[in-house]
Parts: C-alpha cells; sequence; structure tokens
C-alpha cells in the first residue's frame, strides 16, 4: 500500500490533467442523466420573485468580471428573464469595474428578448467607485449615489426610478458575486442597515464560507408552520397555484434573514424558465449572428492557448497571456477614465459645481506620492483617512453581523413553544450548535494538554493587548 502510494505522488501531472479532462467530457458528450436537484436556497429566491407584485422594483448587483462569467452569467440570464416575466421594474449595477460592459449586455440583451423600453422598465446604473461604500450611499440616496446611469441620461427623470430614493424603496436585491465587495458587503453595509430583501448568488468556492449569513437569524420553525398549513393567500401569477402562509405576510423580512444564495447553475437557471416553453429558431434564421459566433471560435481558441500550459511552457500560452494582460489592462484603463474620473470627478466638478470632490481628487494624488521617496511622506495623510474612515464604517457593521448576531444564531430554544412538538429538528440543530459551542470553549479555556493551554493564553494575551 505503501508502494502504491509513492507511485501516485510520482506520477506525472500531466497523466492527472488527462484523466481529469477524461471526467469532464465523458459526460458532456455522453450525459449520465442524473436529476436536477432545486437547492432550498434557489426554491427561496424563485418564490420570492414569484410573490412580487407587477412592477415592484428588483435590483440586480453583478459583481463579478468575465473570468467568473461560467458560472455567475448563467444566474444572471435566469433571473432577468425571470423579473421581465413577473413585468418587474428592473435595475442593474455592478461593483466591479471589469465587469461593466459584460453585466451592460447582459441586462439590455434580455430585455431586448422582452419587448422591454430602456428607462420605463429597465435602466443599468453601470459602476460607481468606492466599493461597499457605493452601498452605503444608495441606501441614503440613490440619485445621488448614481447622478446618471451608464447611458449617461439624469437618474432622477427616469420613468423606471419613479419613487425610488434609497435601496429602503427596493423590493428585493440580488446580487451575483465573485469576491469582495459582493453578497458579503451587500449584506453587512446594506442589509443589515436598511433592511431590504437580499438575495445572492456566488461561485462554488466562495458558497461555504457565506452559509452561515442566512441561517444564524432564520426562524427554523417558520418551515414546519408551513407545513403544517394555516391560514394561506395566493400570491403570484394567475394560475401557478402558488400559496403562502399569513406569518409570510406579517413578518416581510423573514426572506431576508434567510438571503438566500445560488450554488448550483443548473438548478437556477433550469426553474425560473421552466414554464416558458422550448425556444425555438425560426427556419432560415441562424442559431447566433456571425459576430457572436466568432468571438466564441476566437475564445475557445485563446482558451486553449492558455491551457496548453499544462503540457509545457510554449509560445501559443505566452501569446494568449500577453493577450489576456494587455486587453484587460486597457479596458480597465478606459472604463476607470470614463466612470470615475469622467463621470465622478469631472462632470459633478464643472457641471453641478461639487467643488469638495477635488478634496479626494487630491487625497488620490497624494497616495502616488509614495513612488517619490523625497515627498512619500505626503501619503501618509492619504492612508491615515482611508483608514480612520474605513474602520468607523466598516467596525459597527461589522460587529453587528459577524459578532453579535452569530452570538444570537446560538441562543435558539432548546425546547418548541406551545402547539409546538417539544424536540424537533429545529432544537436538534439548537442543542448540536449548543454542544459545539461549549466544547469550544472549554477545550480552549480548560486543556489538559499545557501545549494546548500555553498556546490558548499566548493567544489572549495577544488579543489583549
Amino acid at each position: 500500500m505503501r508502494d502504491l502510494a509513492a507511485k501516485l505522488l510520482r506520477m506525472d501531472r500531466r497523466v492527472i490533467f488527462v484523466l481529469i479532462a477524461l471526467a469532464t467530457l465523458i459526460p458532456l458528450l455522453r450525459p449520465i442523466g442524473f436529476p436536477i436537484r432545486i437547492s432550498p436556497e434557489v426554491q427561496r429566491i424563485y418564490d420570492h420573485i414569484e410573490s412580487l407584485p407587477p412592477r415592484s422594483v428588483f435590483l440586480l448587483s453583478l459583481d463579478f468580471d468575465p473570468a467568473s462569467k461560467p458560472e455567475l452569467y448563467p444566474m444572471a440570464v435566469a433571473l432577468l428573464n425571470h423579473a421581465f416575466r413577473r413585468d418587474l421594474r428592473v435595475i442593474g449595477m455592478t461593483l466591479w469595474v471589469t465587469g461593466t460592459g459584460m453585466a451592460e449586455k447582459a441586462v439590455s440583451g434580455i430585455a431586448g428578448e422582452h419587448g422591454k423600453q430602456r428607462g420605463i422598465d429597465y435602466t443599468f446604473l453601470g459602476y460607481s467607485p468606492g466599493g461597499t461604500n457605493v452601498i452605503i450611499n444608495m441606501g441614503q440616496d440613490l440619485a445621488a449615489t448614481f447622478p446618471t446611469d451608464h447611458y449617461g441620461e439624469r437618474t432622477a427623470d427616469l420613468p423606471v426610478m419613479r419613487g425610488i430614493n434609497s435601496l429602503r424603496q427596493v423590493d428585493y436585491v440580488v446580487s451575483l458575486a465573485a469576491g469582495t465587495p459582493g453578497v458579503e458587503s451587500w449584506y453587512v453595509y446594506g442589509k443589515e442597515k436598511y433592511g431590504f430583501e437580499l438575495g445572492g448568488g456566488v461561485t462554488a468556492v466562495i458558497a461555504p464560507g457565506l452559509y452561515p449569513l442566512p441561517r444564524y437569524r432564520a426562524d427554523q420553525r417558520s418551515d414546519r408552520r408551513v407545513a403544517r398549513g394555516g391560514r394561506v393567500r395566493n400570491v403570484g401569477r394567475a394560475g401557478m397555484g402558488r400559496r403562502w402562509p399569513e406569518w409570510m405576510r406579517n413578518r416581510p423580512r423573514i426572506l431576508s434573514s434567510s438571503a438566500s444564495f445560488c450554488c448550483a447553475i443548473s438548478s437556477i437557471s433550469s426553474r425560473p424558465v421552466r414554464d416558458s416553453g422550448p425556444q425555438r429558431v425560426p427556419p432560415g434564421r441562424p442559431l447566433m449572428p456571425t459576430s457572436v459566433l466568432i468571438g466564441v471560435w476566437v475564445a475557445a481558441g485563446l482558451t486553449l492557448c492558455m491551457f496548453s500550459f499544462l503540457y509545457k511552457d510554449n509560445p501559443f500560452f505566452r501569446f494568449g497571456e500577453h493577450l489576456y494582460v494587455g486587453i484587460s489592462m486597457g479596458y480597465t484603463i478606459v472604463r476607470i477614465y470614463y466612470d470615475v474620473m469622467v463621470k465622478s470627478l469631472y462632470t459633478p466638478v464643472t457641471q453641478e459645481g461639487k467643488w469638495w470632490f477635488l478634496i479626494a481628487a487630491v487625497l488620490g494624488l497624494l497616495v502616488l506620492t509614495r513612488f517619490i521617496p523625497k515627498v512619500s511622506w505626503l501619503s501618509r495623510i492619504s492612508f491615515a483617512v482611508i483608514v480612520g474612515f474605513g474602520s468607523g464604517v466598516a467596525i459597527p457593521r461589522i460587529i453587528s453581523s459577524n459578532i453579535l448576531q452569530q452570538v444570537q444564531g446560538t441562543l435558539k430554544p432548546l425546547l418548541g413553544n406551545a402547539g409546538q412538538s417539544l424536540f424537533g429538528m429545529p432544537q436538534f440543530n439548537a442543542l448540536l450548535i449548543l454542544i459545539g459551542v461549549v466544547s469550544v470553549l472549554v477545550y480552549f479555556f480548560f486543556p489538559l494538554n499545557t501545549k494546548v493551554r500555553s498556546m490558548a493564553s499566548q493567544g489572549s494575551a495577544s488579543i489583549s493587548s
């Protein structure tokens, strides 16, 4: 057995790559036919969008770039199709400057397929610099955060934005994120502060770290109340037969405290479009435009160039690498110039008289003095402002969402209330959490092993200092 393990460790990496490629290609070429299971998180997002009345406000933040397009773009397509079929007012935006073009194409493209008019049925706000500060500002004054949309039209004059002054007037927010800023930022700086409904979709590698967020405040007894019936009402489209309990009507934030996450692309993309019927292409019409077809082939060829490095370094890989870096840098510079320098600095100062924006511009320029040794000390002024402001904004929100609310999630009753089973699955989960928390505290504060005890004391000393 030891010799076999040694041989596996010495196996050529190219053999491993071939095995992984076969394991991926065989199911694609000859599908095995496993059933697609819709997870409860995806079902919650679908049900909540289905419950929104027509002309409700749906904000979709596409917080990812083309690198995560295979995982998150299908979620965006499914959500936009669902929202437009429900006749919702759709507001698109992004917190990632490199994803601006892709996000705009998704929103406008799906809107065009449903015959929606820009400015009336949907808008795309585009990108605004600031990351988490953008979310905070949107919760206070959305029009001030985005004075104009991506197309240069005044946000306050758009019919689709009528009655929307801040995030408090948005009926549902969904963030599709591949990192930070993303779903967690919307949760900590947005939902916790302004109380709007929140859903999210993330890449598979991010999902495990975010699952605790929707669960610590979830009322686990709600599922049992639904199953047992009670007073319900009909909502949603005619003929859907969707029934919702009264407790959900009386507690409209219950879904936001669930903050559902879509982690399987196939699940979320299958359910929302299930009732739309098969999409048939008219005879004589190509499956896709020629320009799109050429782009697909070029992208496939460049992808193979990048994967050729798995064999060894070669000219094809270097060509693809240099092309990727060059295009990415050029695109980012152009987007930052128009979205930051022009829209967020030049236009407000020259046309709106907001001269105090120049203070932020000067602080930004002082950061660059870091590269000039003689005046590098000036950069400390900017860093002091950034650290001080960032700490003041982040610390209260982080403590509230990541500490206090997590502690609250461990304080669950071990016995059911009147009219409920004394010990059901929610109480069993609460008991497991109690045992886990107590066990961890006992292990670190009362260890029998002196080495563990010294490590715990050193950690406590470093925290207190």
